[in-house]
């Protein structure tokens, strides 16, 4: 099932596929909150990161552990993007959405 919305002048909008049951919808909803946590936790060692390399006072210890904590945080964020690529390709060569089946 398909939402479209159309807009005169535009020609429609397609919205993706929506969930059509419950189980999905809950699947959805853990993975959008999943999500939206790595995504502040990144932002948050990320910012963390940068604090302690501007406190760092030139100590090469100190500026060594921030750039590691900015470069683990960037690396986790994309090994997420990375995994939800990896579940849309093996789903198309399935020829299955994987992050959408039914329950």
């Amino acid at each position: 099932m398909k939402i479209v919305l159309s807009i005169p002048g535009y020609g429609p909008i397609d919205s993706g596929p929506v969930p059509t049951t419950s189980g999905q919808k809950l699947v959805w909803v853990f993975i959008e909150i999943l999500l939206l946590a790595a995504i502040l936790l990144t932002v948050y060692f990320i910012l963390k990161g940068a604090w302690d390399l501007i406190t760092s006072e030139g100590k090469k210890e100190k500026i060594f552990n921030a750039q590691k904590t900015i470069m683990y945080a960037i690396f986790g964020l994309l090994m997420i993007a990375c995994a939800f690529l990896f579940m849309g390709a093996i789903g198309a060569f399935v020829g299955t959405n994987l992050l959408s089946i039914p329950f």
